[in-house]
């Protein structure tokens, strides 16, 4: 170009333009399938956790249970049924909670 002719303004780089509609629409239907992938397995997993919670919740009970017959006839020298000792750890648990 010579010092007199107009300068013109550079051509966007073909990187630099805008992706056409249906690859933008493409990809937000990926992000979507994604994002509904990830909410199904982040459930499954919160009932899988909940479940063994609730199993290690039960098996405390059951050996709360056995620890406190075997301290109360320790204690008193006189077995207490599985019932009076699951009401006490139950009534335990009431409180805790």
């Amino acid at each position: 170009m010579s010092e007199h002719s107009p300068r013109r303004a550079p051509r966007p780089s073909k990187r630099s333009r805008k992706p056409p509609d249906w690859l933008n629409a493409k990809a937000a239907e990926r992000q979507r399938q994604v994002a509904e992938k990830l909410a199904a397995e982040t459930a499954a997993a919160e009932r899988r956790i909940a479940d063994a919670k609730n199993a290690a919740l039960g098996n405390i009970r059951e050996v709360a249970i056995e620890v406190a017959r075997a301290a109360a006839a320790k204690l008193t020298g006189d077995p207490i049924d599985t019932g009076r000792a699951g009401a006490a750890v139950d009534a335990a648990l009431r409180e805790r909670a």
